[in-house]
């Protein structure tokens, strides 16, 4: 057995729907059929392959319906059944991907055709809205890498270093750096009057 197979299928819509259930139970099952391929068609709810429109032949085919002598005959019947009760629309149909292709005459299914519409268009919302979080992201990025916003942060050798650091670097003119001791050699306090000191001559207060 294969894995089960998801589909979104609403099936108190399908049981309930009124127009469908004036059908008689063969035409019910020929529309499920129709449905199958109205999933992969182009655009979504149409009864085509790639846009193309099938031949009542290729229906009854596609449909698995056997080829009796009373074939035809019936297939017409169902489906004069199930246009007649509006379960479907005939509609002049141009394939998605072939905007500029002969529209064709091609049996719809107003709910799947809908729900393929809203589908496509939240898509390309999704995809924008993506796309603009993006170029947000970008530029808050360029933003933070600003030297002027107290971040202070770029990349160094694929690290992060902080601007402070380059221009430090910068104040040497080039030279090699030396140790932070013999740049800023540390003279400690030797007692606690000199720290107090000490402290009031950075801070530039009184004492």
């Amino acid at each position: 057995m294969s894995k089960l197979r998801w589909a979104k299928f609403f099936w108190a819509d399908w049981s309930n729907d009124t127009a469908l259930n004036l059908c008689s139970i063969p035409a019910r099952g020929l529309w499920m059929s129709l449905l199958c391929i109205a999933a992969q068609g182009d655009p979504y709810g149409a009864v085509n392959i790639k846009g193309r429109p099938l031949t009542e032949a290729e229906l009854r085919d596609l449909c698995k319906m056997k080829n009796g002598p009373h074939a035809a005959r019936d297939f017409r019947r169902w489906l004069d059944e199930l246009e007649r009760h509006g379960v479907f629309v005939w509609a002049d149909i141009v394939p998605v991907d072939s905007p500029d292709a002969h529209p064709s005459r091609t049996i719809v299914s107003p709910r799947m055709h809908h729900d393929g519409t809203i589908a496509k268009v939240r898509s390309n919302a999704s995809k924008h809205r993506w796309k603009t979080a993006d170029n947000r992201q970008s530029a808050a990025d360029l933003h933070m890498q600003n030297k002027e916003n107290g971040s202070g942060l770029h990349m160094q050798n694929n690290n992060f270093a902080s601007t402070e650091a380059e221009a430090e670097r910068e104040n040497v003119g080039g030279l090699p750096l030396q140790p932070p001791e013999e740049r800023n050699p540390l003279n400690p306090p030797r007692s606690e009057g000199d720290l107090i000191v000490s402290f009031y001559d950075r801070k530039g207060l009184p004492h």
